[in-house]
Parts: C-alpha cells; structure tokens; sequence
C-alpha cells in the first residue's frame, strides 16, 4: 500500500482503429473524442502510463495498463500479438498478467479467459504476447466484441525523478491477425495528462 507521499502522475495515450474500403487505417483520437463512440471504428487501443513517485519527486515505480476493445466482431478471430517496449536503462519489468473477454449474446456477460501472468517473449525492453480474440468455453456464433487488459508493473532501473521525460518511453504494438493494408498499429502520441496529488 502507497504511503501519503506518493503522488501518481498519470499519463493517457490513446488510439483508434478505422476500417474504410477493406483497408486498416488509424488516427489519434483527441481528448474530446474519447466520449464519442464512431460507429467507424474497428478497435479502440488505449495505454494508460501511472508513475509512482515521492512528494519529493523520487519515481519509485511505474504501472502500464493496456486496454483494447474491439467495437465490432472483426472478420478474423485468431490471435493477435501485443508488444510493450520501453528503455530498460530506467525502469525494471517486475511483474505481468492480462486477461481476454467477449460478449456472450445469448446471456449479455461478459465471459473471462486466456489469463496470462508471464509474456510469451521476454527482452531487454521489450514483452510480447498473444491474445486470444474469440473464447473457447462457448460457442463462436454466440460471443462478439473481443476485447482485453493487460498491465505491467516496473520498478526503476536506477535513480529516476519527476522531470526525467519517461513517458514516451513506453510504446505499445497491437498486430491483428491478417488485417489487409496496414497490420502494424503504433501507440506513442500523449492526448491527456493528469496529475492527482498524494494519492
């Protein structure tokens, strides 16, 4: 448990996946998107950074949690690969676990699976995983809008502070399964930035 000295500095990236004419294209969604639900797009992938830190500004540690939903069902239901890479010269990877969920239509709950508590592939700054995009416990013809959560938790490398830029370190890859045209969706521009004192 956080002690009263730690602030978290909280860091948003954000980035949507559109469909036009069969081929896979992307743009960065704003702030005052987030609300908005475009019936356009394919997949929302999010990347919220958290940084631990003292009220002296000593960076104790780091959360990344990685979110994706896919807002329609897509046409291929394989598995895809996530990656997160970042500098380990800074931070440490010190533990892992991501889960995937659909939509069951015929009960309207969200079913649970493929937990994963250790990467597939583990580097020096880098992790990878696959995910699964359809359940195997029901059938195929009653689940929908796969989704899922990952999050990764760090510990400084070395002695770190608040002015260090360490954000755009962190950098999220989602490659879905034999999406025609652009394959490779790149997470690295910062839409919202929030700081909460003494959390």
């Amino acid at each position: 448990m956080m002690g009263n000295d730690v602030n978290k500095r909280i860091i948003i990236l954000a980035l949507s996946v559109i469909t036009v004419l069969g081929v896979c294209g992307y743009h960065n969604k704003t702030d005052s998107e987030l609300g908005r639900v475009n019936p356009t797009l394919q997949l929302q992938l999010k990347e919220v950074v958290t940084i631990l830190e003292t009220s002296s500004g000593d960076i104790i540690g780091c959360e990344v949690l990685i979110l994706y939903d896919w807002l329609v069902t897509p046409g291929a239901c394989g598995e895809d690969l996530i990656s997160l890479n970042w500098d380990y010269g800074y931070f440490t990877l010190t533990d892992f676990h991501s889960y995937a969920t659909v939509k069951n239509i015929s009960t309207g709950k969200t079913e649970y699976f493929d937990f994963i508590t250790t990467p597939h592939t583990a580097l020096n700054g880098e992790i990878g995983w696959y995910t699964k995009l359809r359940s195997p416990d029901i059938s195929p013809k009653i689940q929908s809008n796969p989704a899922g959560y990952a999050i990764a938790y760090f510990e400084p490398s070395r002695p770190l502070r608040h002015n260090d830029n360490l954000v755009k370190d962190f950098n999220v890859i989602y490659v879905h399964d034999k999406c025609p045209g652009k394959t490779l969706i790149d997470v690295s521009d910062i839409i919202y930035q929030m700081e909460d004192d003494q959390l």
